[in-house]
């Protein structure tokens, strides 16, 4: 499924131009090329959410950074 939203809100986050592929299949989320603008640049991220067992998730995940503001990476999380 590819998605676009304009604007996101979660909790300290702040989201603008999201964009990517998401889909779901065998208790697996995997993201394709997802990019979106925050913290004063921009960030790309692939990757997959695996649900281990009922008390387990594991989570692999590349992402890359461009022109992020470093202190508010640490506000933000």
């Amino acid at each position: 499924m590819k998605y676009n939203v304009n604007h996101l809100k979660y909790r300290r986050l702040r989201a603008r131009s999201l964009s990517g592929n998401l889909q779901i299949k065998n208790q697996e989320i995997l993201l394709g090329q997802n990019r979106l603008n925050t913290m004063g640049g921009s960030l790309t991220l692939e990757g997959k959410i695996k649900a281990e067992s009922n008390k387990e998730v594991g989570i692999t995940a590349r992402i890359t950074s461009d022109k992020v503001n470093l202190d508010s990476i640490f506000y933000v999380f």
